[in-house]
């Protein structure tokens, strides 16, 4: 009744897709970056240090708190789905039908056979992980595809063979057996009850349609599991758990159904037993529902294991960062815990006037004086009281701004909170009374995507045209009415900015890292650059600048701030982040923490910064359906998967590296419009040459260049 965390594996290099226990061993089926088409936004395929092949990984889970790893096998697919133990074989489901692989010595499992399943997935079917049953005796399993209902004759596994038994209408989700039948989800297309006791083999005995009419199971039924006579599935996309009376396992009927969360989530499993259902959310969590085979399931009690669901922003108060999470609300962490936890979170609807609701999506968040400010993407702008960590409150009511789509910039001084709206323009309140913020000040038609407040100076970065930047400088000594003074231009467009020290650091937009001077803070001025740094978020810690980059964190020498030196980096497990632009780095207390979009909360001692740190605490996040992730770049040979330890330092160089360079066209011609002006062709070529350079770090690489 109430599920709680026994134990963790290390930090996994790679995104884990599907599991299954059986004697005592964790199996874990794991993807690397760019193995799904939905789930690689960037185009550029798998991480740097990937193979793009899929994995299976072993787990002594004998002593559930400590997980040991014993072995691993690399599969030759670039996706992997739902694992079944039969006879000390292992079968997973990959993109085109099936592996298996040998574990009767865990710590040396080994392929031993594939098969092609009759048809592929349609085209533009997006991957998921599906289901796998096996029938009493082992000889048969069902199985659950991207691209149809199949079965497996597994009765000589060196050789399965596979038929199709509903290929290529629509994809099927996920299977549950009560008696001699089982059942197929196919989303919209319903669900298939399968007849397990023919003795020619499985077949469709019936069909039940999905729907929103009174006859309709489900609406979109995913995940699916049973126990004795009642049934559980996820509907909706995890918004709704469906309870089915199977006392009749060939007729089951719908008991009822309860709201589970309040937005989608693109992974989802579910578990039955003791007249339970364990839900298992890849956005929101783990919750436990009551089920029976008459009436609703009673309301859900959780989440029971708070997960972090994709975060754009954080505001560290030691020893908590508060973060926001988009349309799942406001989450707590307790950084001083090893392992991070999530002590406290607060996620809200609001009612629409059709009758239906929306969630709160907090897009920035500002700590204050044990208050939170949040900035809403179209409900304007909330304050939390978090006195207490665990509950965070709402209070006062909301305060209208126009619509956020990104991330909400906010900065408080003097009582004040300064705010980049939606429609670029600068507003201040007063927060004195925290449950009362009073608008004092609008400063419209600048465009503002970010702001920073050093002294009494508010610095506001913008996009112009042709991607140009923009700086633009207030005064804000008089808060309540801060003084516009001059705009600063740049050939590149920034969208993060930190001031310290007597200068500010801009970064974000096409991969620039600018310095400015701040010895005159109302005209600044540029003193250094580095190019193709490839920057998001960036602080400052003892004359050093900590920069969030796509697959490290990188440390840089600003004592002398006309002259940014790099000292090195600390590569992470995941070897890139899709969203690097709005992940968050900060130095509180001594520790680096990272929040990388898709990824995870890292943190590390700042000290130990660049040479020897290691990613000593972690709290992972719920990998929505794209996280780009790296792998091991030398999978032979490994006994599984890597702990943060041994993903702490960067990666091998390649032995030989080609670069192709297309000199078709005009090499002095831009991009086009959407590109940095300076930016030509054979810059990005000499870019990527001196980047395999540095990489290399005195270790020789051969080098082709093919024009």
């Amino acid at each position: 009744r109430a599920p709680r965390r026994a134990g963790q594996t290390g930090v996994l290099p790679e995104v884990p897709e599907a599991i299954a226990v059986e004697g005592g061993r964790l199996y874990v089926g794991t993807r690397a970056a760019g193995g799904h088409d939905d789930g690689d936004r960037s185009g550029a395929g798998p991480a740097a240090g990937s193979d793009g092949a899929a994995r299976l990984s072993l787990f002594d889970v004998r002593a559930p708190g400590r997980p040991a790893p014993t072995g691993s096998v690399t599969l030759d697919t670039a996706e992997v789905g739902a694992i079944a133990v039969v006879r000390a074989f292992a079968f997973v489901l990959v993109d085109r039908g099936l592996a298996v692989v040998d574990v009767k010595d865990p710590r040396r499992p080994a392929v031993v056979a594939t098969t092609t399943f009759p048809v592929a997935p349609a085209p533009g079917t997006p991957w998921h992980p599906g289901a796998l049953l096996a029938t009493d005796d082992g000889d048969r399993l069902l199985a659950a595809h991207p691209a149809g209902l199949f079965v497996v004759d597994a009765r000589d596994p060196l050789q399965p063979r596979t038929m199709g038994l509903d290929a290529g209408t629509a994809p099927a989700f996920g299977l549950a057996r009560a008696g001699d039948v089982a059942y197929a989800t196919r989303g919209p297309g319903g669900i298939d009850v399968v007849d397990l006791a023919r003795p020619e083999g499985p077949a469709i005995v019936a069909t039940l349609d999905a729907g929103t009419g009174a006859d309709a199971l489900a609406e979109s039924p995913t995940a699916i599991a049973a126990a004795g006579t009642v049934a559980a599935l996820v509907d909706g996309d995890g918004r709704w758990v469906v309870a089915l009376d199977v006392r009749d396992p060939r007729r089951p009927r719908r008991a009822g159904r309860t709201r589970l969360a309040a937005f989608p989530s693109t992974h989802a499993g579910i578990g039955v037993a003791g007249g339970r259902a364990v839900v298992a959310l890849g956005d929101a969590g783990l919750y436990t529902v009551g089920i029976a085979a008459e009436g609703a399931p009673s309301p859900p009690s959780g989440p029971a294991e708070p997960i972090l669901p994709p975060l754009a922003h954080v505001s560290a108060a030691p020893p908590h960062v508060y973060a926001a999470a988009g349309p799942a609300g406001l989450y707590v962490v307790d950084t001083a815990s090893a392992p991070r936890r999530v002590v406290g979170a607060w996620r809200g609807e609001v009612g629409l006037p059709d009758g239906s609701v929306r969630p709160v999506a907090i897009r920035g968040v500002q700590h204050a004086a044990g208050h939170v400010y949040a900035l809403t993407e179209a409900d304007g702008l909330w304050v939390f009281d978090v006195r207490d960590p665990a509950a965070p409150a709402p209070i006062g009511d909301p305060v209208p701004l126009p619509r956020v789509d990104a991330v909400g910039p906010l900065a408080v001084r003097e009582g004040h909170l300064f705010v980049g709206a939606g429609d670029g323009s600068l507003r201040v309140f007063d927060i004195r009374d925290p449950a009362r913020p009073a608008a004092v000040a609008v400063r419209r038609g600048f465009g503002i995507t970010n702001l920073a407040i050093v002294g009494r100076f508010v610095y506001a970065t913008a996009v112009g045209a042709f991607n140009i930047g923009h700086l633009h400088v207030f005064n804000a000594t008089e808060p309540d009415n801060p003084r516009y003074l001059r705009t600063h231009d740049f050939d590149v467009f920034f969208n993060r900015l930190n001031g310290a020290d007597g200068h500010l650091y801009l970064s974000g937009g096409y991969g620039d890292l600018a310095v400015l001077s701040l010895a005159n803070p109302a005209a600044p001025v540029e003193v250094a650059r580095l190019k193709h740094m490839v920057v998001g978020r960036t602080d400052l810690a003892n004359g050093r600048l900590i920069a969030a980059q796509p697959s490290r964190v990188e440390a840089l020498d600003v004592r002398d701030p006309t002259r940014p030196r790099r000292l090195g980096a600390l590569a992470l497990p995941w070897g890139r982040d899709d969203r690097v632009g709005t992940s968050d780095i900060t130095v509180a207390g001594g520790d680096v923490l990272l929040l990388r979009h898709e990824a995870g909360l890292f943190s590390f001692d700042e000290a130990r910064l660049p040479r020897s740190a290691r990613v000593d605490r972690y709290l992972p996040l719920a990998l929505s359906g794209g996280a780009a992730t790296g792998g091991d770049p030398d999978r032979r040979g490994a006994a599984g998967p890597r702990s943060a330890e041994a993903c702490a330092e960067p990666a091998p160089p390649p032995a030989h590296v080609t670069f192709v360079v297309d000199t078709s066209g005009d090499m002095r011609r831009p991009f086009g419009a959407g590109g940095p002006a300076a930016q030509t062709r054979l810059e990005a070529a000499q870019s990527a040459l001196r980047a395999f350079a540095a990489a290399a770090r005195g270790r020789p690489i051969a080098v082709g260049l093919v024009r």
